[in-house]
Parts: structure tokens; C-alpha cells; sequence
């Protein structure tokens, strides 16, 4: 399959460079790159338990100042 994409000159020239730090032609790069992120995404949930959300929600608020004064004592 061939997909073309429009990309600035700036991103060219940083996955140009990262390709030949790698040692891949760029168009084998930007493959393994984005085949890469994929399988990352791919691997999590569709969507947040309503009880991980409020945990990340309450992880995300952090310590109160009561706590971090706790803390420090």
C-alpha cells in the first residue's frame, strides 16, 4: 500500500537524520516508527474504567498542602 503524507521541511530533514543514525533508508524508518507506535496504542484499553479514571483523576490532583507539610516535618 502506498500512502503519501505532506510533512514540513523541518520534519523531513530531523527523520532524514534520524533514519541515517539508525541506519535505514527514511522510508524504512518512518515504517518501523509509526509500526512501532501502533503496536504501542494498540496494546491499551478502548476506554478508562470509571473507577481508573477517578484514580488517575486523584493521582493527576496530587497531595494536598496538609500532606506535603506532613511530609516535610
Amino acid at each position: 500500500m502506498t500512502l503519501s503524507v505532506d510533512l514540513t521541511p523541518e520534519l523531513v530533514a530531523a527523520l532524514q537524520t534520524m533514519a541515517q543514525q539508525e541506519g535505514l533508508a527514511p522510508d524504512h524508518y518512518i515504517a518501523r516508527a509509526l509500526q512501532d507506535h501502533v503496536r504501542r496504542y494498540q496494546n491499551l484499553p478502548d476506554c478508562l474504567t470509571v473507577e481508573d479514571a477517578a484514580l488517575l483523576k486523584q493521582i493527576n490532583h496530587g497531595l494536598s498542602e496538609a500532606t506535603w507539610r506532613r511530609y516535610r516535618e
